[in-house]
């Protein structure tokens, strides 16, 4: 989506504010971020080291992105004027808005980016780990990449704690997107499938504005062989209630949702660990080709079966076995250590290569078309 790459892969990043703007000064210096960064302040000299510019009029070019990290009344004039000389997206970080019964004042947000793309209101922002740019206003626990995947949700907090794994799953994106008043998730999801290093997407979704573009969206990152991952919330009446509170979203109901997003070809998951996992796996090895495969194994002296269509794939199941039992002993004879440790990550390394070799219907790999049986 080039509307939407200017946003996403600034060359010069513009931040407002004061304590909030100084963060992600600070986070992009500290991620190696090779472009311009121009803070803008009417009382400040400089703000991290960097020189200040008084006002919009001031800035010595049209930056690619902007960080808005004043109050929800001082935001709407400096939208407006970003807009005017040509600013490739803004993030708006104030709250204050449809979240809070301020309507009115959103829809004025919107109206004064104009064709601007807009992240927000109430929303903390993106990290881009491919080009170390962060308009970020606080800590995180990622690195820079050559590739991996999207993490984007609706909640900041959840995408706090994503962006925070250790698990060796290299992250390319984390995304915000507030209150969707103008820019969706749907439209970040399908910016930032469409950067060639991004190789799938994890979502934690409240909310899905409009179910026909999502899908479409789906559709063609499918086409294109990227796959989601989505935790689906808002499945009881109080968390529905508390979306709507937290980011304006209007969550359905479960069974609906999840209905919809198996059409839509989305791999649900029920939790972040989940998700993380499934999305490893995606990255490493994409979603094998297949029809409706059945999976079962059992770990019975690292020697596992598999069955597809009554057929039993003996000799893959052996070289599994064998390859694994063989690793097994060489990591005790070489590194050491307890043999219950040694165990636990040999039959861990079983699990995943047997989940590689396992599909799902329409080639989306499931966790619940597996079925572990320790004996």
């Amino acid at each position: 989506m080039p509307r939407l790459s200017r946003l996403f892969q600034p060359a010069s990043i513009v931040v407002f504010g004061g304590g909030w703007a100084e963060n992600v000064i600070t986070q992009c210096q500290k991620m190696g971020f090779a472009g311009d960064i121009w803070p803008v302040h009417p009382k400040r000299k400089t703000i991290a080291g960097v020189p200040c510019f008084a006002s919009v009029a001031a800035l010595p070019g049209v930056p690619d992105v902007a960080f808005l990290g004043i109050n929800r009344d001082a935001v709407i004039e400096v939208t407006r004027q970003l807009a005017a000389i040509g600013c490739g997206g803004a993030v708006c970080f104030a709250s204050g808005f449809a979240e809070s019964g301020q309507l009115d004042r959103q829809q004025q947000l919107v109206a004064a980016a104009g064709d601007m793309p807009l992240l927000g209101p109430n929303c903390y922002g993106f990290i881009n780990y491919l080009d170390g740019a962060l308009l970020w206003p606080d800590q995180h626990g990622g690195r820079r990449c050559t590739n991996g995947v999207a993490l984007i949700s609706q909640s900041s907090n959840i995408a706090i704690n994503l962006g925070m794994q250790a698990r060796g799953l290299p992250v390319g994106y984390v995304g915000c997107v507030g209150n969707q008043a103008q820019t969706s998730l749907t439209d970040m999801t399908a910016a930032l499938l469409a950067d060639p290093r991004i190789t799938a997407a994890g979502l934690y979704i409240e909310g899905i504005h409009d179910a026909g573009e999502f899908a479409k969206m789906a559709y063609a990152a499918r086409q294109n062989g990227k796959y989601i991952v989505a935790i689906k919330a808002g499945k009881t009446a109080a968390s529905q209630q508390a979306a709507g509170a937290h980011t304006a979203a209007l969550a359905g109901d479960a069974a609906a949702s999840s209905a919809f997003l198996q059409q839509c070809g989305v791999i649900e998951v029920n939790s972040l660990d989940a998700l993380i996992e499934t999305l490893k796996i995606l990255h490493l090895f994409g979603a094998l080709p297949g029809n409706t495969p059945m999976m079962i194994f059992a770990v019975i002296g690292f020697l596992p079966l598999l069955i597809k269509k009554k057929k039993l794939f003996f000799p893959l199941a052996l070289f599994f076995g064998v390859f694994s039992y063989i690793t097994f002993a060489w990591d005790i004879w070489w590194y050491g250590g307890s043999l219950g440790q040694r165990a636990m990550v040999q039959s861990y390394a079983v699990l995943t290569k047997l989940l590689w070799a396992g599909t799902c219907r329409n080639g989306h790999i499931r966790d619940k078309l597996a079925r572990i049986i320790c004996i």
